[in-house]
């Protein structure tokens, strides 16, 4: 047995089965239509869940269902595959400042590495000199400049 609360009062209801549905993240109750009306006192429906059998094409039941009923009732109809779509749909607009979060980081992190390889190279240019001096080409200096940035951007980005 189970006890809900109903306009009516507490009510306890006779448990006959346990399925799995990740439809609604509280959890869902399924009660039949005249004990529903019984108790709740509510001549509305909000939800239907239909199961197509084996062979039956989900897709043409349901625009059947929604050519049939669609405007007299004012149904609409989702199918289980329309519902995964918009949850992840949310779930990844919810993270997506994460990501912004992720670029401003890499910037910065960017920037940084930019920051320590000029303060090498300034902090090396009578090194550098020196090196010119004994007739080191300029192709030579940039390639070891840039074997440094290489070496130092590695193993930052470890």
């Amino acid at each position: 047995m189970i006890q809900v609360n109903s306009p009516s009062g507490p009510v306890s209801l006779r448990i006959v089965g346990i399925v799995t549905d990740f439809s609604s993240p509280e959890g869902m109750i399924y009660v039949d239509r005249k004990k529903y009306r019984e108790i709740w006192k509510d001549q509305l429906v909000d939800g239907f869940a239909l199961y197509a059998q084996p062979g039956y094409d989900p897709e043409l039941i349901r625009r059947e269902l929604d050519h049939r009923f669609g405007r007299s009732l004012n149904l609409t109809s989702v199918s289980q595959g329309e519902i995964k779509k918009q949850v992840a749909e949310r779930i990844d607009s919810a993270f997506s400042y994460t990501r912004a979060i992720e670029v401003a980081a890499l910037l910065v992190a960017l920037l940084g590495l930019l920051n320590t390889f000029l303060i090498s190279v300034m902090e090396r240019t009578q090194e550098l000199g020196v090196l010119r001096a004994l007739g080191m080409s300029k192709k030579h200096i940039r390639r070891l400049i840039l074997q440094e940035a290489l070496l130092q951007g590695s193993l930052g980005s470890l």
